[in-house]
C-alpha cells in the first residue's frame, strides 16, 4: 500500500511540475567591416529559423557609427530594416511571414549615407 501511494504521488508530482521549452536558436558572433555611403554587407547563412516569421535579435559590442540591420532568408525574404543601431544596443530584427522554420538565415547591415568605413562586432540570432 505504501509503495502504491509513493508511485501515485510521484506521478501526480511529475504531471504538475511546469515544463519550460527553449528556442534552439543560438547567438552567432559577427565581425564585419562596413563601408560607408549607404553600402550593405552580410554574414553567411549561419542561422536556421526556428519559428516561422519570428523576430530576431542583434547585440552590438563594437561600432563607432550608427547603422541599420535586418535578417534575410536563403530565398531573399527580408524583414524590415531596424534603423539607427548603436554600440551597446540590443535590438529586435523584424521577421517576415515568408521566412519559414528551417530556412537558412543571414544578417545584413547597412551604413548611413554619410558614414565612413567602420567595424561592426556583436552577435545575433534569427529565432
Amino acid at each position: 500500500m505504501k509503495k502504491l501511494m509513493k508511485v501515485a504521488l510521484l506521478g501526480i508530482t511529475l504531471l504538475t511540475v511546469p515544463s519550460v521549452t527553449y528556442a534552439a536558436t543560438y547567438l552567432s558572433a559577427f565581425s564585419l567591416s562596413l563601408p560607408g555611403a549607404n553600402t550593405s554587407v552580410s554574414t553567411g547563412l549561419g542561422q536556421t529559423k526556428e519559428t516561422s516569421g519570428a523576430n530576431g535579435q542583434i547585440l552590438v559590442t563594437v561600432s563607432k557609427q550608427k547603422f541599420d540591420a535586418r535578417q534575410t532568408d536563403e530565398q531573399g525574404n527580408s524583414g524590415d530594416w531596424r534603423r539607427q543601431i548603436s554600440k551597446g544596443d540590443t535590438a529586435g530584427l523584424p521577421g517576415n511571414s515568408n521566412q519559414l522554420k528551417g530556412d537558412k538565415m543571414k544578417l545584413t547591415i547597412s551604413s548611413n549615407w554619410n558614414a565612413t568605413t567602420d567595424s561592426k562586432n556583436g552577435s545575433w540570432k534569427s529565432n
